[in-house]
């Protein structure tokens, strides 16, 4: 706005600021978000990120589900993810290795359900970095293998009776 000595306004200048671009950008992070969480929550593998000390940070529903919990604040009420092991010696290999590799990958892992049954797991992780390149935490994704697994254990269990039976039948 113009004002003359006298205080009246004898014009105005207008600006326009071209922010198409500004706009396109912000609509390409949304749709990659979008895409990055649908990802994370379709999945029916258990997906987590969490901190350096462990604690659940983002998880999925599937880590919920087939861990037997109710809902995601019960597993991050656990405060650590040691809890969600067999033998928390077993998180601690994992991390390890993630931090001397940067990565595990086909780990196989037993996870305590919440009612203390076991799940077998096949865990796949790497560091998770801050924009400086610092490792800031982990990210992981572990597949269910129990069906697998207990088709192994029944496999091995008729081996070994085969392999009775033929000794008698030697003998």
């Amino acid at each position: 706005i113009l004002i003359d000595s006298d205080g009246h306004i004898f014009g105005a200048v207008e600006t326009f600021k071209d922010i198409s671009r500004i706009k396109s950008l912000e609509n390409s992070l949304k749709y990659s978000e979008f895409k990055y969480r649908l990802l994370f929550e379709s999945t029916k593998d258990m997906v987590f990120i969490i901190s350096l000390e462990g604690k659940f940070l983002d998880i999925n529903q599937a880590m919920v589900d087939l861990l037997d919990y109710r809902e995601k604040e019960d597993l991050y009420l656990l405060g650590n993810i040691e809890h969600i092991f067999i033998d928390p010696i077993h998180w601690h290999v994992c991390k390890k290795q993630i931090d001397l590799n940067g990565f595990i990958q086909d780990f196989e892992v037993g996870f305590k359900k919440q009612d203390g049954t076991r799940l077998h797991g096949c865990l796949s992780a790497n560091v998770f970095l801050d924009d400086n390149g610092s490792i800031i935490g982990y990210e992981g994704i572990a597949k269910d293998i129990t069906a697998r697994m207990d088709s192994f254990r029944n496999l091995y269990k008729r081996h070994q009776e085969l392999l009775l039976l033929n000794t008698i039948a030697l003998t």
